[in-house]
C-alpha cells in the first residue's frame, strides 16, 4: 500500500471511529434520558429506538415493572387486562391473571346468577375459584328445580349433573311428585302409571296398595261374580283375594237360594263341592224336597221324599204320614187284604192293633194260634199261625194213641207203606181273599219195619173260616209214584 492511500485509510477509520462514538453516545444519552424518566411509555421507546442497546433487556424489564405498578395501583379489569396484553409473559403475567380472576370471581359473586357463574368459569376455567364456582353453579341450579317443584325442573338438574351432589334429593323430589300426582288422581291407572315410572319408588308398596284396594272397591261395588273374579285376576296376591272368594261363593249361594229349586241347589253343589255352604245346601235341599212333597200330600209323594232323603230333617213326620196313609187306605178298602198289607208294611205301626181286630173281624187266623183236629182216618191235627195271622208255619199229623193197648190212626194209608205221623215245616202264606194255604216239604220218612228210610214229599192244603181251618194232606213218594196216596180230609178248631 502506498503511502496515499494508507492515510487515506487512516482517515476513514477515524471518521467511522468518531461516527461510532457519536452514535454511542446517543443510545447512552437516550438511555441516560429514559432512566431519568422512569416510566413505562420511556423505556418502551428506548427500547424500539436502540433494538441493538445493551440497555434494551433493563429497558424491557423496567417497562414490564412500570406497567404492573400502575396496573396493580388501579387494580381495575381494563388496566390489568391491558398489562397482560402488553405482557403476556411478563414477570408479573401470573399475578395480573391473579387479580384478574379475584376481579372477575368478585363480580360473578356479586351477580350471583348461573349466566355470571358460568361466564366467570369459561373465562377462568382453571382459575383459584373455579371449583366454587362450579359448586355454586350446581346450588343454583339445585334451587332453581326446587323452586320449580316439577318433574322437569328436577330432570333438568339431573340432566345437567348426572353425579351432581343433589341426585339423589333430586330423584325422590320426582318420586314424591309423582307419587302426589298418582293419589291426587286416585285411581287404578294413576298408580300403575307411578308403578310403570317408579318401579322401585319410595311408595311402590303404597302404590300397589292403592291399586289393590280401588280394584277391590270396583268389585264390592260390582257386586258380581264377574267383578270379583275380575279383582283375582287382576290381584292374583291381593289383601282382598279371601274376601274376594268368599263373596263369589256368597253371590253364587245366593243366586242358587233365589232360584228356588232344588235343581238349582244340587248345581251349586256339584259346582262348589268344598263349599262353606255345603251342609246349608243339604239343608235347603232337604226342604225343598219336603215343601213339595207336602204340597202332593201323596202317600207316593212322602214315600219318594224318603227315597231322595233317608237322613232328611223330616223322616220322622214323613213316615208318619206314610203310616197315617196306608191306615186310611186300609181303613178305605176295609178288607182282610188291605189290613194285613197295613200289617206287613207296618208291623209296629201306631194302628197295628186296630188293624189286627179289623183283620179278625173277617174270620182271618187268630195270629199266633195253633188250631187243633183231626183227620178222616182219625189222626191227630195242627195248625201252627204265625204272629201276625198272615201265614201258616207248621201241620202237625199223627198223634198218641187213644188209650193203653190201642194204636194211633194212621194218617195214611197206601199200596206200598203207612204214615203213621209227619210234620210240614215252612211257611205258607194265607190268601187274602180266600184265606188259602199251601205247604210243601220234602225230605225223608223212616221206615219203621225195616232199616233205612225214603224220599217223601208231603202237601197240606187248608183255608180259614168260621174259626176252623179245613184241608187235606197229600203224601208223595218221590222215588215209587204208585205208592202216592189219596189226599186226606183234615179239621181243625181255632182255640
Amino acid at each position: 500500500m502506498t503511502g496515499g492511500k494508507r492515510a487515506l485509510f487512516r482517515t476513514g477509520l477515524a471518521v467511522v471511529v468518531v461516527c461510532l462514538g457519536l452514535w454511542l453516545a446517543r443510545a447512552e444519552v437516550a438511555w441516560a434520558w429514559a432512566a431519568y424518566l422512569d416510566t413505562s411509555e420511556a423505556y418502551r421507546a428506548y427500547a424500539i429506538s436502540w433494538p441493538e442497546s445493551g440497555h434494551v433487556e433493563e429497558a424491557l424489564a423496567r417497562q414490564d415493572a412500570r406497567d404492573w405498578e400502575r396496573a396493580s395501583a388501579r387494580n381495575a379489569l381494563p388496566e390489568l387486562r391491558a398489562y397482560l396484553e402488553m405482557h403476556p409473559r411478563g414477570a408479573f403475567a401470573s399475578d395480573a391473571r391473579l387479580a384478574i380472576d379475584e376481579q372477575r370471581w368478585q363480580e360473578a359473586l356479586a351477580a350471583g346468577t348461573v349466566m355470571e357463574l358460568e361466564r366467570y368459569v369459561q373465562e377462568h376455567p382453571t382459575g383459584l375459584h373455579a371449583p366454587t364456582a362450579r359448586l355454586k353453579i350446581e346450588d343454583l341450579y339445585w334451587a332453581e328445580a326446587r323452586a320449580d317443584g316439577t318433574i322437569a325442573g328436577f330432570n333438568r338438574y339431573v340432566g345437567f349433573y348426572p353425579g351432581g351432589r343433589y341426585v339423589a334429593e333430586a330423584l325422590a323430589a320426582v318420586d314424591d311428585v309423582r307419587w302426589a300426582s298418582a293419589m291426587a288422581t286416585n285411581t287404578a291407572e294413576a298408580y300403575g302409571e307411578y308403578l310403570r315410572e317408579q318401579p322401585t319408588g319410595r311408595h311402590a308398596a303404597e302404590a300397589t296398595g292403592g291399586i289393590d284396594e280401588l280394584q277391590w272397591g270396583r268389585a264390592r261395588a260390582g257386586g258380581t261374580i264377574a267383578a270379583h273374579e275380575a279383582y283375582l285376576s287382576e290381584q292374583p296376591a291381593g289383601a282382598h283375594r279371601e274376601e274376594a272368594r268368599a263373596a263369589i261363593e256368597q253371590i253364587t249361594w245366593d243366586a242358587a237360594v233365589e232360584a228356588g229349586t232344588v235343581e238349582a241347589v244340587e248345581q251349586y253343589v256339584r259346582q262348589q263341592p268344598n263349599s262353606p255352604f255345603a251342609d246349608e245346601a243339604q239343608r235347603r235341599i232337604d226342604d225343598l224336597r219336603w215343601e213339595a212333597t207336602i204340597s202332593a200330600g201323596s202317600t207316593e209323594a212322602f214315600e219318594t221324599y224318603l227315597r231322595l232323603q233317608p237322613r232328611g230333617q223330616h223322616v220322622g213326620e214323613a213316615r208318619e204320614r206314610i203310616e197315617n196313609g196306608h191306615w186310611q187306605a186300609a181303613r178305605d178298602a176295609d178288607s182282610p187284604a188291605a189290613y194285613q198289607a197295613y200289617l206287613r208294611q207296618h208291623p209296629d205301626g201306631r194302628y197295628r192293633e186296630e188293624a189286627r181286630a179289623a183283620f179278625a173281624a173277617f174270620r182271618a187266623p187268630v195270629p199266633g194260634a195253633t188250631y187243633i183236629g183231626t183227620t178222616s182216618t182219625g189222626a191227630q191235627v195242627k195248625v201252627t199261625v204265625d204272629g201276625d195271622g198272615t201265614a201258616v208255619v207248621s201241620v202237625e199229623f199223627g198223634g198218641s194213641a187213644a188209650g193203653p193197648g190201642v194204636d194211633a190212626p194212621t194218617i195214611a194209608a197206601t199200596n206200598c207203606y203207612t204214615v203213621n205221623n209227619m210234620t210240614v215245616n215252612g211257611r205258607s202264606p194265607i190268601g187274602d181273599e180266600d184265606r188259602a194255604f199251601t205247604l210243601t216239604q220234602r225230605g225223608s220218612m223212616s221206615l219203621l219195619t225195616a232199616p233205612g228210610s225214603i224220599a217223601v214229599e208231603a202237601e197240606a192244603h187248608g183255608a180259614f173260616a168260621d174259626g176252623q181251618a179245613r184241608g187235606t194232606v197229600e203224601v208223595r213218594f218221590v222215588d215209587q209214584p204208585n205208592c202216592n196216596s189219596a189226599p186226606v180230609s183234615w179239621t181243625a178248631q181255632a182255640p
